[in-house]
């Protein structure tokens, strides 16, 4: 019991000091862009693992060899949510939908991860695409999005930079740092008890989304301004994406499937805002 309430509290302390350092990242940060975030979690995450033993390491899904199976589930996930989409850009010429649509994301994502629950995350998934299949999919599935958010009317520029930084580091870099450090953490401390839909699984996967959604609770804070606002919405829509990418990660053994899934996700609904603020 030590041992495991010891790993929660760490993980709640670095995920607070991760939140006052990209906070105060953004200080010095490029008006348009929002990289702050990725660079100090996936900074804490290198950190981290630098610190566990090596032979610890594996479990901390990162540098596995089940990662390419895992790049090639997010990128088939991910083509599997373009057609919905396209639906939700449509409708957001009339209504604004964000943040509801990372949840509406989310359950997609889970019915595709139950789809796949049967099939085992090893390094023959990967033959379902191939690694070359796989990276030309979700090239394909970005240059969709890139292609549709011109077409309404974004500038290049900022098409460009919103997919970009969304993939690269909203997507891995939270990915490494909720799923990579703290879930497994979490999972080296306390273990995974249950079995749910052929995932080994534990309160790690539970606390990383609880984690996951208070950070994006406070995404309109601004702690050296003393604006203390927060947005429930995206606290709770956080937490619901949160569950689906911690079961990939269980399911998958490694981080890659819920970041590659993430960063897509993220260039989605990015796409979407910068659509409703041309």
């Amino acid at each position: 019991m030590r041992k495991s309430l010891a790993a929660v509290l760490e993980v709640t302390a670095v995920t607070a000091f991760a939140l006052v350092a990209y906070k105060a990242l953004k200080l010095v940060e490029p008006s348009g862009l929002n990289c702050a975030p990725g660079l100090v979690m996936i900074a804490a995450t290198a950190v981290a693992l630098a610190l566990v033993r090596p032979s610890e390491r594996p479990r901390y899904g990162v540098l596995v060899p089940s990662w390419r199976a895992g790049f090639s589930f997010g990128a088939l996930a991910g083509a599997a949510i373009l057609p919905v989409w396209w639906i939700e850009v449509r409708a957001s010429r009339a209504v604004s939908l964000l943040p509801s649509a990372t949840p509406a994301l989310s359950l997609l994502v889970l019915a595709a991860a139950l789809a796949f629950s049967r099939r085992r995350f090893d390094e023959r998934a990967e033959k379902a695409t191939g690694q070359t299949w796989a990276a030309l999919l979700v090239a394909g599935v970005l240059a969709a999005v890139a292609a549709t958010g011109l077409a309404s009317g974004v500038p290049p520029s900022s098409v460009l930079a919103t997919i970009a930084w969304r993939f690269l580091f909203t997507g891995f870099g939270e990915e490494l740092f909720f799923r990579g450090y703290i879930q497994s953490r979490l999972n080296v401390a306390i273990g995974r008890p249950f079995r749910w839909l052929g995932a080994d699984m534990g309160p790690g996967l539970f606390v990383s989304a609880f984690l996951f959604g208070v950070v994006h609770l406070f995404n309109p804070m601004l702690l050296f301004h003393g604006r203390w606002e927060v947005s429930w919405s995206w606290g709770a829509s956080a937490f619901l994406s949160g569950l689906v990418y911690g079961y990939c990660r269980e399911k998958s053994g490694s981080v890659w499937a819920g970041a590659v899934l993430h960063g897509i996700a993220g260039a989605y609904s990015g796409v979407i805002s910068a659509i409703q603020s041309a």
